[in-house]
């Protein structure tokens, strides 16, 4: 068993977030804690990147993660 768990910058890449939030729960102790941050990449800013090539970069790398919102899901 697990005293904590860090995870950044992971659940965008997980098929399924809530399989993966039972298995942090699994994993860690009674009274132990799981500490998860992830991105929004609707909010995403590139500086000095024009908005459209932001935009447009994001899009082009969509493929890779599974759930780019997901930071704006967990609680």
């Amino acid at each position: 068993m697990l005293d904590r768990i860090l995870a950044k910058n992971v659940m965008v890449y997980v098929d399924d977030a809530a399989e993966t939030f039972e298995e942090y729960r699994r994993v860690v102790r009674k009274g132990g804690r799981v500490f998860v941050i992830d991105s929004d990449f609707a909010t995403t800013i590139m500086e000095p990147v024009p908005l459209e090539q932001c935009r447009a970069f994001l899009a082009g790398a969509s493929h890779a993660f599974r759930n780019p919102l997901i930071g704006r899901q967990m609680y």
